[in-house]
């Protein structure tokens, strides 16, 4: 697991499934690639989890990589501010 900034947030973008997400940018700390980024949809159980960090400058631990030479987060890490 590691951790990361939040240094951008999406407005919400229309998905092809009808539904809506947001992509969150996240600066790495200490990992390559330095920058990732993970889907987020509110209608995702995993969600709730997130809603309450999603704020510029939040520092966020315990990420887990779903497809590292994607730069891609699992939206489903046990996430925390750090």
């Amino acid at each position: 697991m590691f951790e990361g900034e939040i240094v951008w947030i999406s407005p919400f973008l229309k998905s092809r499934r009808e539904g809506f997400y947001r992509i969150v940018t996240i600066s790495i700390y200490g990992a390559t690639p330095e920058r990732a980024k993970v889907f987020l949809g509110p209608e995702n159980r995993n969600y709730s989890k997130w809603e309450p960090l999603l704020r510029e400058g939040a520092v966020i631990k315990n990420l887990i990589w779903k497809d590292r030479a994607k730069a891609t987060v699992d939206a489903d890490s046990p996430v925390e501010i750090a």
